[in-house]
């Protein structure tokens, strides 16, 4: 969802809300004499809450940038780890086999994209950054992970129509 506020000279000013679900997580490829690999899917749902700032034409193509909080929820994680899997042979591997501790997720996405305008509904293609702020495994000095936030690089590409004219 989408409002549009203002125009200030050629900058035109909104808020944009939206419910996302996205996939996270990491891969690992052991270099070792195992040659063992492990990844971790971590599916959220997202609500980010963009301030909406767009140069261009009102009826055309536009250049917009997006920035703002957003919170995510975890809904379900799953590993996957190579058949013959070895974690014995490593000095870390606090992380295999451990759930996330916070299923509560919440950071600052800034993203920046064009948007082109036609009778038929806005067509808008996006490059995203999330920074996240909290962490899925607790940490503290004495433990294991002293960071375990997620960093997002990510393209979208979205169709808007309007509910009424």
């Amino acid at each position: 969802a989408r409002f549009i506020s203002e125009k200030y000279f050629a900058m035109i000013c909104g808020v944009q809300m939206e419910l996302n679900y996205s996939e996270r997580g990491w891969k690992e490829q052991i270099e070792d004499e195992t040659g063992d690999t492990y990844n971790r899917n971590m599916n959220y749902v997202e609500i980010p809450f963009l301030a909406h700032l767009a140069f261009g034409n009102d009826n055309g193509v536009q250049f917009f940038l997006h920035l703002g909080p957003q919170a995510s929820l975890l809904l379900s994680e799953q590993e996957n780890k190579s058949s013959s899997w070895h974690p014995e042979q490593r000095r870390i591997n606090e992380q295999y086999d451990k759930p996330a501790d916070n299923t509560f997720d919440y950071g600052l996405a800034f993203g920046a994209g064009l948007e082109v305008k036609t009778k038929a509904g806005n067509f808008l293609i996006e490059g995203r950054y999330y920074y996240g702020l909290a962490d899925f495994y607790n940490n503290s000095k004495r433990g294991y992970f002293g960071r375990s936030a997620h960093t997002v690089i990510s393209g979208k590409i979205t169709y808007l129509f309007d509910l009424k004219k």
